[in-house]
């Protein structure tokens, strides 16, 4: 199955490891469903992830070169 992980899943996930939005991260990680995207959603992913308020800032040895570098399978 493929998907796209709406912003909103991917942060309740983050904040919720108990929750259903959470079953859902784990089958992406765990290669069950395909996750779908393109630069355009991993803007957003990455926008939203780093405001003050959720403070998902990777750590200082995690180097990231923007959307372009991510690891994931885009269709």
């Amino acid at each position: 199955m493929t998907a796209v992980l709406d912003t909103n899943v991917l942060v309740s996930a983050l904040l919720n490891p108990y929750g259903t939005p959470s079953s859902i991260l784990n089958l992406i990680i765990k290669e069950k469903i395909i996750l779908a995207y393109d630069v355009r959603i991993l803007c957003e992913y990455e926008e939203v992830l780093h405001r003050p308020r959720f403070d998902f800032s990777p750590p200082a040895s995690v180097k990231s070169d923007g959307p372009e570098s991510s690891h994931l399978r885009s269709s």
